[in-house]
C-alpha cells in the first residue's frame, strides 16, 4: 500500500481504495446523474426567478428546455465518475452550481440582467462599487458564506472516503457529453436556441440559466460568417469605397457624453410629473438632430453601449453577455473614431468620473486610439451623491481643458457616473418632479425619486457644459446620449417607445447642422457624427455611411468585424494600422518640484496631486496625506540618495508614476 510522507518525516498510509456500494443509484449511475440534475436545476430555477411558483411555471411550459438544463447538470456531475474520491467531486460540482444560483439571486435584486461567466471576470473591479450597493452587515455575510463553502470543499477533500472506479461507471461520462453535443445540435437546428442574444434577461427566463450560463462561458467573440475569405471582404471594401472619398469638413471639435443611466422619465406610461425633470435635453431634443438611439444593454453594461459608439461595431455579433473591453480589446487594437479622426489631425481624450480601473478602461482605451484618459483619480474638486457617486457637473471643466489642451481639433468621449444604481427606497427629505404613488410596475415609488433627482442634477450639468461650448469660437458639436434605461423592474410595455432598449440622443453644435432627425442604433451613431462633421475615414465609418441600404448590411458589418478583430485583417491588405497610443494618465502632468524630508515625516511638494496620489520610497507605497494639489505628507523617513515618486492609485492598483525624485542635502530638514 502506497504511502504518504508526514511532516516529521515518517510515512502515513494512504486512505484505500473501497468497492463501491452495492445500492440502486450505484448500480444506475446515468440515472443517479440525472436526478441530481432534477433537484438542482429546479432549485437554480427557482433561485434565479425568485420564485419556486416561476421555476414551476418553467418546467410545465418548457419541459424540453428544463430537461435540456438537466443533462448540461448531470453532465458535470458525470465527471465524479472518473474520480476515487466520488463524494468529494459531487460535493464540488454541488458546491458551484448552487453558489452560482445564489450569486444570481443576491445579483438581481442590484440589477435586471442574470449572472453570466463574464461577471465572474469583472469581480476585481466590481469589488470596488460593491459598497455603493451593499452593507458592511451584507458584505460580512457573504465572505462568512464564502469561507464555509471553501471549507466543505476542504473537508469534502479529507474526509471523503476512496472507492474503486467502474469501467461501467467511467463510461458515462462521455455518454452524457455525447448527448449534450447531440441535443444542442438538434436543438440548434430546429431554431429552438437562439442563435444571438439580443436580451439576456428574456433568454435566461426561456432558457433557464445552466445553458444560459454556460454559453455566455464557451460563446465568446464573433463566429466566423460562412463566406468568410479575403474575396469576400475585398467584395466589401471595394463597394464601401466606391461612394465615398475624404470630404471637404470645418474640422469641428467632437464631444461624445455618455450620460449613465439616463433616460426621459416621461416616456414611462401612466407617470404624473409635477415639472420636467430634464428641461434641458428636452429643450436640446426639440431644437437639434435627434431620435431614438437602441443601445445593446438595459439596467448595467454601460461600457457595451460606450464600445458600439467608439467602433461602430455591433455587440450583438460577439459572445453572449460578452463585454469586448475584458476579452479581445486587452490585446489588439481596433478602429475607432478616435483612430479615424486622428488621421484628420485630432487629438483624442477620455474623461470619467469614476474609477480607471473599472472595466479595464485604464488599459483597453489604449487599443482604441485616445491620447489621454483623465479618470476619478486625476480629478480634484469632486462632489460625491448620498450613494457615493462623483456627481458629474466635475466633467464641464475638465471637457473644457482637455479642447484647450491642443491646437488641434479634439475628439473627447467624456463618460458620466453619477445616476448610477443602486437607488435607496428611503423618503427624501427634499420635494422631487414626481407623484411617487403614480410609478407603474413593480418599481419602488421612493427610489425611483432618488434616481430622478440625480438625472435632474444631470441634466443640469448637460445645461453648464452646452452653456460652457456656446462660448467657443472653436467649431463644435457635442453628442449626448443615455447608455441604458435606469436598473429598475421595468418592461417594454410600460414605455411609449416599446422597448427597454429605447433611448434617445441629441446632437448640438454652435454651428448650423441642417440635417433631419433620424432613429439610429448605437453602432451607428459615431458614423452620423462623422458625416455631419464632413469625414467618412475607416472602413466602418464608411460601411455604414454608404452601405446602410444595402439589403445584406448587417452581415457585411459582421464580416469586416471578424476580419478586423479575429481573421486575416483583409480589409487592411494582411496588415493592422493601428498602435496602441502612449497614452497619458490625466490631462496635466503631475510632478514632483521638491521634498521636505525629516525622521519620520515626508512632506513632496509639486503639481496637480489629488487625494488618490501616493507617496512611494524606493519603490514602497507610503501612507500618505492628501495636503493640497501642490503637497503630500507622507509617513516615511528618508536618507540622501533615496528615491521619492508619487503613484495615482486606482483600487489599489497603480495605474501611472512620476518621475522619481532623487534625495540629496537640499530636501533635509535641519534638526
Amino acid at each position: 500500500m502506497k504511502k504518504q510522507p508526514r511532516r516529521d518525516g515518517t510515512r502515513r498510509e494512504r486512505t484505500p481504495l473501497r468497492p463501491l456500494p452495492d445500492t440502486f443509484l450505484n448500480r444506475w449511475p446515468i440515472l443517479a446523474m440525472l436526478l441530481r440534475g432534477v433537484i438542482i436545476d429546479f432549485v437554480l430555477e427557482s433561485l434565479c426567478r425568485h420564485s419556486v411558483v416561476k421555476a414551476l411555471s418553467f418546467v410545465v411550459t418548457a419541459p424540453h428546455m428544463f430537461l435540456y438544463n438537466v443533462l448540461i447538470i448531470a453532465m458535470t456531475y458525470s465527471f465524479s465518475l472518473l474520480a476515487t474520491r466520488r463524494l468529494f467531486v459531487e460535493i464540488v460540482v454541488t458546491v458551484v452550481w448552487l453558489g452560482l444560483g445564489i450569486a444570481d439571486f443576491i445579483l438581481l435584486f442590484f440589477r435586471t440582467t442574470p449572472l453570466s461567466f463574464i461577471d465572474l471576470t469583472l469581480i476585481p473591479s466590481v469589488k470596488s462599487i460593491a459598497y455603493h450597493y451593499l452593507s458592511i452587515a451584507a458584505m460580512v455575510f457573504i465572505v462568512i458564506g464564502v469561507v464555509g463553502l471553501i471549507a466543505l470543499i476542504v473537508i469534502g477533500l479529507l474526509r471523503t472516503n476512496r472507492y474503486a472506479i467502474r469501467f461501467s461507471h467511467a463510461i458515462c461520462m462521455p455518454v452524457c457529453a455525447l448527448m449534450v453535443f447531440l441535443t444542442t445540435v438538434f436543438f440548434s437546428r430546429a431554431g429552438i436556441l437562439p442563435q444571438h442574444y439580443d436580451n439576456l434577461i428574456s433568454a435566461y427566463a426561456e432558457n433557464g440559466f445552466a445553458y444560459c450560463f454556460a454559453r455566455t462561458l464557451l460563446d465568446q467573440g464573433i463566429s466566423q460568417p460562412d463566406d468568410y475569405g479575403e474575396k469576400s471582404v475585398e467584395e466589401i471594401v471595394e463597394e464601401i469605397s466606391a461612394g465615398g472619398g475624404k470630404k471637404t469638413g470645418i474640422r469641428p471639435n467632437i464631444i461624445l457624453v455618455q450620460l449613465e443611466s439616463f433616460f426621459d422619465p416621461a416616456h414611462l406610461n401612466g407617470l404624473e410629473l409635477e415639472e420636467n425633470p430634464v428641461p434641458i435635453f428636452a429643450h436640446l431634443r426639440e431644437n437639434y438632430p435627434s431620435g431614438r438611439l437602441t443601445v445593446p444593454v438595459f439596467g448595467g453594461g454601460t461600457v457595451n453601449t460606450e464600445f458600439e459608439i467608439l467602433t461602430g461595431m455591433s455587440i450583438r455579433d460577439f459572445g453572449a453577455g460578452e463585454y469586448p473591453y475584458h476579452t479581445v480589446l486587452l490585446d489588439r487594437p481596433c478602429e475607432s473614431i478616435c483612430y479615424n479622426l486622428k488621421e484628420e489631425g485630432y487629438s483624442a481624450h477620455a474623461i470619467h468620473n469614476n474609477t480607471a480601473v473599472f472595466y479595464n478602461r485604464y488599459k483597453v482605451y489604449a487599443n482604441l486610439g485616445f491620447d489621454t484618459f483623465t479618470s476619478m483619480e486625476y480629478m480634484n474638486g469632486l462632489e460625491l451623491n448620498p450613494t457615493g457617486w462623483a456627481k458629474d457637473n466635475v466633467l464641464t471643466g475638465y471637457i473644457l481643458t482637455a479642447l484647450a489642451s491642443t491646437d488641434t481639433p479634439d475628439v473627447v468621449m467624456a463618460v458620466s457616473v453619477q445616476p448610477h444604481g443602486s437607488y435607496p427606497d428611503d423618503e427624501l427629505p427634499d420635494p422631487t418632479p414626481i407623484d411617487t404613488g403614480t410609478v407603474p410596475g413593480d418599481v419602488p415609488g421612493n427610489a425611483f425619486a432618488y434616481y430622478v433627482s440625480q438625472i435632474k442634477e444631470t441634466d443640469a450639468f448637460v445645461g453648464e457644459l452646452v452653456e460652457a461650448l456656446s462660448q467657443l469660437s472653436e467649431p463644435t458639436i457635442a453628442v449626448f446620449y443615455g447608455d441604458h434605461l435606469p436598473n429598475f423592474a421595468i418592461t417594454d410595455d410600460m414605455l411609449d417607445t416599446g422597448s427597454i432598449f429605447a433611448n434617445e440622443y441629441v446632437i448640438w453644435s454652435n454651428f448650423d447642422v441642417d440635417v433631419p432627425d433620424r432613429d439610429l442604433n448605437a453602432w451607428q451613431l459615431s458614423a452620423y457624427v462623422m458625416d455631419i462633421a464632413g469625414f467618412d475615414n475607416g472602413m466602418i465609418t464608411r460601411l455604414h455611411q454608404h452601405f446602410s441600404e444595402s439589403s445584406n448590411y448587417e452581415d457585411a458589418l459582421k464580416m469586416l468585424e471578424y476580419d478586423m478583430l479575429y481573421g486575416d485583417q483583409s480589409v487592411y491588405k494582411g496588415e493592422l494600422p493601428y498602435r496602441p497610443t502612449d497614452i497619458r494618465m490625466g490631462l496635466r502632468e503631475i510632478r514632483i518640484t521638491g521634498a521636505r524630508c525629516g525622521e519620520k515625516l515626508l512632506s513632496v511638494y509639486g503639481e496637480n496631486f489629488t487625494k488618490s496620489s501616493s507617496v512611494c520610497l524606493n519603490g514602497a507605497s507610503c501612507y500618505t496625506e492628501f495636503v493640497s494639489p501642490t503637497e503630500l505628507l507622507a509617513v516615511a523617513g528618508a536618507r540622501e540618495g533615496d528615491q521619492i515618486t508619487v503613484q495615482q492609485v486606482s483600487e489599489g492598483i497603480s495605474v501611472s508614476q512620476t518621475e522619481p525624485l532623487t534625495v540629496d542635502e537640499t530636501h533635509m530638514a535641519k534638526q
